[in-house]
């Protein structure tokens, strides 16, 4: 599975779990952010204001098993939420995505734990608050062997 098929599921699973909850959530909150839009920019003037975007990172070293045919991926992403503008609720909604993902198998094709609960980072240049937490996924791999 893709770096990106990853991210598209775990947008998607956010989008899913927050769909039917107090904060209106659609695809439209939800952003992949490559390395090079991880700068300010990108998190400053997306639209709408309540957003997710969800960053490659990276991950842990691949894993084989015993028996050869299988293989464990490991890849990790930070996942950064920021909250509109004069908002009081802003940790509220950023605890809401980390209860989607954290151990909460994702469209049935992985296992995702995140790493530490939501941490405050600084505002943005708007004065938005923004929340992080980083989420490591755990993705078995059948080889056609």
């Amino acid at each position: 599975m893709s770096v990106d098929a990853v991210a598209n599921a775990i947008c998607d699973r956010i989008v899913d779990r927050l769909a039917q909850s107090p904060w209106s959530f659609t695809a439209a909150n939800v952003r992949i952010a490559g390395p090079e839009e991880e700068g300010e920019n990108i998190v400053t003037n997306a639209v709408p204001e309540r957003c997710v975007f969800v960053i490659p990172t990276g991950g842990f070293p691949s894993q084989s098993m015993r028996n050869g045919t299988e293989s464990i991926d490991r890849p990790t992403f930070q996942i950064l939420v920021r909250a509109p503008l004069n908002s009081a609720n802003g940790l509220l909604f950023a605890d809401a995505v980390y209860q989607a993902l954290h151990l909460d198998p994702v469209a049935g094709t992985f296992d995702c734990v995140a790493l530490q609960p939501p941490t405050a980072t600084p505002r943005d240049k708007q004065g938005r608050q923004r929340f992080a937490f980083n989420v490591a996924l755990r993705i078995e791999r059948k080889s056609n062997v």
